[in-house]
């Protein structure tokens, strides 16, 4: 397993470096120079990238949704102060979690878990996320509801129009509001995962 791993926190850079060490089946390099994140994904893809990071500005976070918008390598965040990101960073498929709450011995564990396509969430911040996740699905109207359902279960536009006696043409408008109110990017997201809508 080949990670990549940066930030700008030395002292949880170096734990993770010595974590990784220990790991005879795990690659581990460390790029110095974050200025721009993103950058990284441009490099020779690795199956993980680690970031350390003291706290997550709106800047940082940015950089990170650029990271992850290219080829899906998963990205684990090892942060000091998340803020009020981590829900939305999580529920963008990013594992974020707090450097005083990871013993370095299970970073090995939870890289393998998300080269095999895992996310792994603190248990504390499950909560947050569920309730992050939660407002916008509330706004679903009942067709959308049933829309989303649909697309879950991976049935096509076209199957979805012939199981809902409407056009092709309404179901994409439906999707397409479905991933707005979710903060959602694409029915993949849906499908493996998305938020269940609300029951209204």
């Amino acid at each position: 397993m080949r990670i990549i791993a940066t930030g700008d926190d030395d002292l949880v850079l170096n734990g993770v470096k010595n974590a990784f060490a220990q790991d005879g089946g795990i690659t581990l390099e460390i790029k110095e120079d974050i200025e721009d994140i993103a950058i990284l994904a441009e490099t020779a893809l690795p199956d993980l990238f680690v970031v350390c990071l003291e706290s997550i500005t709106a800047q940082t976070a940015e950089r990170l949704f650029r990271l992850g918008a290219g080829d899906p390598v998963p990205v684990l965040i090892v942060a000091g102060n998340a803020g009020d990101w981590t829900s939305h960073l999580i529920r963008h498929g990013f594992c974020v979690v707090p450097r005083n709450r990871v013993p370095a011995g299970l970073l090995p564990a939870m890289a393998r878990l998300m080269g095999a396509g895992y996310l792994p969430i603190p248990s504390d911040s499950v909560d947050d996320v569920r309730a992050h996740m939660a407002g916008p699905a509330e706004r679903l109207t009942r067709r959308e509801r049933e829309v989303f359902e649909l697309v879950r279960l991976g049935r096509t536009n076209p199957e979805i129009a012939e199981v809902l006696s409407i056009t092709r043409s309404t179901v994409k408008s439906h999707i397409e509001n479905i991933l707005g109110k979710l903060g959602l990017h694409s029915r993949v997201q849906i499908i493996l995962g998305g938020p269940p809508p609300a029951d209204r």
